[in-house]
């Protein structure tokens, strides 16, 4: 990586506790820096609007030395300036935390706990559809493109819609994933909806879901909103259009609507001693993050792993035809449940105390986290699932490009926060913990051993992980046979699927 990158710290010379206050303050005002291009912004921005905020855009040019000249986090935008009236300032970066925070800012996540983790599962959910066809479709080799939008015609859209289809139906078919009120994931799912028919292809998907009258609908409710109808208005709003333009089968699935009110539901996720159930396949992978958290909070839990026979007959139902999935059994035997990774992990480290001490803690930490989960995510459709040709390449790009660049950033923001091997405090929190796993997780690929190496080059990576693997709890975790297992089976299922190991040493 470049040293002429400018980073941007999350540390401003502002205490944890002057960053929080900022964070909460009624009368911020706001500044969103990111291209002159909806995309990514699009959902803060249309949120922006919701909230009557005050806010400008501070629009770049996408060059190839850009990140030289824009001070961020981890080289990527968007990012979001958050200032009081006192005229203190700081920075929000990655777009799921910024979203998330401006949800809450502005009452777009429900009426309770249950109500916002399930709206945050339904967004997540819905991210991924487009973050997932970023790799592998839009930002795939030029010679898999045609191949690649075909698949995603005739197989990715379609479920993905079904899937969404029976969660608004199960909420009332009103428009609303939750609830009868506006919330981050409709907000969402417009703005995804856009982005895809802003691509070269775009009268294609946008036939496709304009088909759904529960998707059109959930559109109507968001852009009969007055705030963010007079933003969709502006000549700003349309310039970020144009500029992006530039540039089923029966499935057995598992609503979040259990005929439980969501005031029960958050009840169950919120009891002081719940027992746990955490639901994914019999290796590590995406749920070991949950499993170390589970271990460190001394949770009564156990592990629940469907054969493959199993889910290829649909006996596990769950909301997306996807694992894992988190369920929270109250003292009194009564069960809710949470889906998406990325959910379950912020519910259990918020249940456990791994999100810092105060609100700028808590978003710093998750927007560690994030950059983070998308090394793993990424590299998923790039290189470990990427098309068998192309494989060889892929990795060469990652381990000289893509991985460096990561390590570099992280021992950026680990120095800063005094080498002591946390990422923020002095204590363990689930940006450390998160690390560790997805370490773990490139060492079980079959390319592992180089991959581990460039990662124990690392002197603030490694420290990092020998806190993590220092506490007690997680220490006796990992020291189980059942963690042996699942890190053994991950080893065997990515096998089939990775780089080959010849290839990788080519």
């Amino acid at each position: 990586m470049s040293d002429s990158h400018a980073r941007r710290l999350y540390l401003n010379g502002a205490s944890a506790e002057e960053n929080s206050k900022t964070l909460m303050a009624p009368e911020t005002t706001f500044r969103i820096v990111y291209w002159d291009i909806s995309c990514i912004a699009a959902t803060a921005r249309d949120m922006l609007a919701y909230g009557n905020a005050t806010w400008t855009d501070e629009n770049h040019i996408q060059t190839n030395d850009w990140y030289g000249k824009i001070a961020t986090p981890y080289k990527v935008l968007p990012l979001l300036n958050v200032i009081a009236p006192d005229g203190k300032e700081l920075v929000l970066s990655e777009s799921i935390v910024i979203d998330q925070y401006l949800a809450k800012k502005f009452n777009l996540l429900g009426n309770n706990d249950y109500e916002e983790w399930t709206i945050k599962a339904h967004y997540s959910n819905i991210h991924y559809l487009r973050e997932r066809s970023l790799m592998t479709m839009t930002w795939t080799w030029a010679d898999k493109r045609a191949e690649a939008l075909e698949l995603f015609l005739e197989k990715t859209l379609p479920n993905f819609i079904v899937n969404h289809e029976f969660h608004l139906r199960g909420n009332g078919s009103n428009g609303h994933y939750v609830g009868d009120r506006l919330s981050l994931a409709d907000i969402h799912l417009v703005n995804v909806m856009d982005h895809f028919s802003q691509l070269p292809n775009g009268e294609r998907f946008t036939a496709q879901l304009e088909k759904s009258e529960l998707l059109t609908k959930v559109r109507q409710n968001v852009e009969s909103n007055p705030q963010i109808a007079a933003w969709r208005k502006s000549e700003e709003w349309e310039r970020f259009r144009k500029g992006s333009i530039m540039l089923t089968t029966t499935i057995n699935r598992r609503s979040f609507n259990n005929n439980v009110s969501s005031e029960e539901n958050a009840r169950i996720l919120t009891d002081p001693n719940p027992t746990y159930r955490l639901m994914y396949f019999d290796c590590a992978s995406v749920a070991a993050t949950a499993r170390d958290i589970l271990a460190f909070g001394k949770a009564n839990w156990t592990n629940q792993c469907p054969t493959d026979a199993e889910w290829d007959d649909n006996k596990f139902p769950t909301p997306y035809r996807l694992m894992p999935l988190l369920n929270v059994i109250a003292s009194d035997g009564k069960e809710a449940f949470l889906a998406e990774s990325i959910v379950i992990d912020h519910y259990l480290a918020k249940k456990f105390n791994l999100l810092g001490n105060n609100e700028w803690e808590e978003q710093t930490i998750k927007a560690h986290y994030n950059n983070i989960h998308y090394l793993r995510e990424r590299s998923f459709m790039c290189v470990t699932w990427t098309y068998a040709d192309k494989r060889k390449v892929a990795l060469e790009k990652f381990m000289k490009s893509t991985l460096p660049a990561f390590i570099a950033d992280h021992e950026f923001h680990l120095k800063e926060n005094g080498s002591n091997g946390h990422y923020i405090g002095n204590k363990l929190s689930l940006a450390d913990i998160h690390l560790v796993n997805v370490m773990d997780h490139f060492s079980h690929l079959p390319t592992g051993n180089m991959i581990a190496a460039e990662f124990a080059k690392s002197e603030l990576l490694s420290k990092v992980r020998e806190n993590v693997e220092a506490n007690t709890e997680i220490a006796a975790w990992r020291s189980t046979d059942e963690w042996k297992q699942l890190a053994y089976q991950s080893v065997v299922g990515y096998s089939i699927t990775a780089v080959p190991e010849e290839e990788g040493e080519a």
